[in-house]
């Protein structure tokens, strides 16, 4: 929702290319957001309760999301959960706090920049339906490019994605 928001604040972006659109508002979102269904009906709402002080205390990722499936690859799924700085890093309660707070800065019913979602088929983290529950809602130009047989990391994805890219663009610069 980055780079959706950015171009909604954002003088002159012709067009906005993303793999998710996550609407932390919606039930379904928080399910899949969080490790697991206990934490998204229960701990996710209670983080707008958390003081303002504890707020800059860190807690790892993992601790509250399911990292096991950030890539369908065993052997980069094991790299990446070693990783410090990747998925084994800590973030502020803080910034937590502010994602599952977050609103879109305009509706997707009102945003009128082109858009091109590329969402990987065989996404487990976040499946396609749950970026489909706010792109549906879109009412400018939007293209929706399903990586085929691919999930976040991995061909023959990696190949389709350069491709819608390459397409969307030119699309735009006509």
């Amino acid at each position: 929702m980055l780079a959706y928001n950015v171009a909604c604040l954002a003088h002159g972006v012709s067009g906005v290319i993303v793999t998710t659109l996550l609407d932390n508002r919606l039930k379904p979102v928080r399910n899949y957001s969080a490790k697991n269904k206990l934490q998204a009906r229960i701990a996710l709402p209670l983080l707008r309760f958390i003081p303002k002080q504890i707020r800059h205390f860190k807690i790892p990722v993992k601790a509250v999301t399911n990292m096991n499936a950030i890539v369908n690859n065993d052997r980069v799924l094991s790299l990446l959960l070693q990783d410090k700085r990747g998925t084994g890093f800590s973030v502020h309660l803080g910034l937590l706090c502010s994602m599952m707070e977050s609103i879109p800065a305009v509706e997707p019913e009102a945003f009128e920049i082109p858009l091109l979602l590329c969402h990987p088929e065989k996404d487990r983290w976040t499946p396609e339906w749950i970026s489909r529950l706010f792109f549906d809602r879109i009412r400018s130009q939007k293209q929706l490019c399903t990586l085929k047989n691919a999930g976040p990391i991995e061909q023959p994805g990696i190949t389709q994605l350069e491709e819608a890219v390459v397409s969307f663009i030119k699309k735009l610069s006509r």
